[in-house]
């Protein structure tokens, strides 16, 4: 029985069937697929659907193996900051070959690429089990050529072991701990020089660090965590020579917090710019497995759906674990309503509407119900005709198109 069926309510009207995914994304140059994950844990039989999937870069060749030649591949890594259990352990940064670099450098006369505030380190995620993490002046390009070629190159994007690079296509670069401000360090301010004196400069030191990259290593593509600005008016700026983006629990489940709201259409905004510019977006959604898993199902939907660039992926998670929620979930809502035909368009404060080939989304993330009139040709999700829609506080829903047959 199919979780989002229309109710046969007698009347002659059948849904139409959306065009083909390879007619309707002729602007998509990524796998022709929308599923895609975030440190999701998808089965041997999944891996060959797969278009994009995020793990921990010890985990390449168990799933890049077996994934597509034209599926993302995205061992995370990192870029602000970095621990000794990196060595071997989740970013797989080589802190023992930085660290011997870096001793060198200072030896030479020249500044640390580690920065200090009175000479001390500055770190961040203290108390994290693998903290303290100690940040790097990601604006130095000795940094920036290290992270290149003896990082991504040499430990991503190839088997540390060996030196060989690794036999796949499409390998790209996971940066997690995106934040882009001082704040999330101690100390966060009187930062020793020649390291950024402010936010601002922090700002300017994260630019240039992905100028440069796009500048000397072009084949390497970066999907950047969400993350997190001090000023969110600088996004677009940082963001800037970011190639993909990616979205960990969005939306929040519970948008009646005012803290998780404001972050959620923080995400949205952020989603749909990047999105408009044809970069790559990826959306994991966490989804409660409870008895109201079908609106839950349906809000994270509306919302991606909104969201969505012609280069985007969905990646909703079965409650608090790794294991992918099943596409069955959604399945109808995505054949129901095809793909995209125009912008979504914020028409109240808070509250999106998007055209689509077989219907209409809309995204209520205003404080109270809306409603809005709907023309003539659309049924609701029973499958009944309707004139107007209302959409609940914090929720998503969408009316489909019909079309009468049989007519004398």
């Amino acid at each position: 029985m199919a979780l989002f069926g229309l109710v046969d309510t007698g009347a002659s009207y059948e849904r139409p069937v959306a065009p083909t995914r390879a007619a309707a994304t002729s602007n998509r140059w990524v796998m022709n697929t929308e599923r895609g994950f975030i440190f999701g844990w998808p089965n041997s039989a999944d891996l060959p659907g797969l278009g994009a999937l995020v793990f921990m870069p010890q985990n390449t060749v168990r799933f890049a193996s077996q994934m597509q030649p034209e599926a993302l591949k995205i061992p995370q890594g990192r870029v602000t900051l970095f621990s000794y259990h990196d060595q071997y352990d989740y970013a797989w940064f080589p802190w023992n070959e930085f660290v011997a670099y870096n001793d060198a450098e200072i030896a030479a006369g020249r500044p640390s690429m580690l920065i200090t505030a009175g000479g001390q380190p500055v770190v961040a995620f203290a108390d994290e089990p693998n903290g303290p993490r100690q940040a790097v002046n990601i604006g130095d390009d000795r940094f920036i050529n290290f992270w290149i070629n003896e990082y991504v190159r040499k430990r991503l994007f190839a088997n540390p072991a060996t030196g060989e690079p690794y036999p796949y296509a499409n390998m790209w670069v996971g940066i997690d701990n995106a934040i882009f401000m001082q704040g999330i360090f101690t100390p966060s301010t009187g930062w020793d020089a020649p390291f950024p004196q402010s936010e601002e400069e922090y700002r300017q030191a994260a630019m240039h660090f992905f100028r440069r990259v796009k500048e000397l290593a072009p084949d390497i593509h970066v999907m950047a965590n969400n993350g997190s600005l001090a000023d969110e008016n600088a996004f677009r700026d940082v963001f800037a020579n970011i190639d993909g983006l990616m979205a960990e629990r969005f939306p929040h489940v519970d948008l009646t917090d005012g803290y998780l709201k404001a972050d959620s259409l923080k995400v949205l905004r952020r989603l749909i710019w990047f999105g408009e510019q044809g970069r790559v977006t990826m959306v994991k959604s966490i989804i409660p497995m409870d008895n109201r898993v079908e609106e839950h199902v349906r809000n994270a939907y509306m919302a991606y759906l909104i969201a969505r660039g012609d280069n985007s992926f969905f990646g909703p998670h079965a409650g608090q674990t790794a294991d992918p929620l099943p596409e069955g979930y959604y399945a109808e809502m995505q054949q129901v309503l095809g793909w995209h035909t125009g912008p979504a368009q914020e028409i109240q404060p808070n509250v999106w509407t998007r055209q689509h080939q077989g219907g209409i989304v809309y995204l209520n993330w205003s404080d109270a119900p809306v409603t809005l009139a709907v023309s003539e040709g659309y049924v609701d999700r029973a499958g009944a005709p309707v004139t107007e829609i209302t959409i609940p506080a914090n929720s998503g829903d969408y009316v489909a198109v019909i079309r009468p047959h049989d007519l004398p």
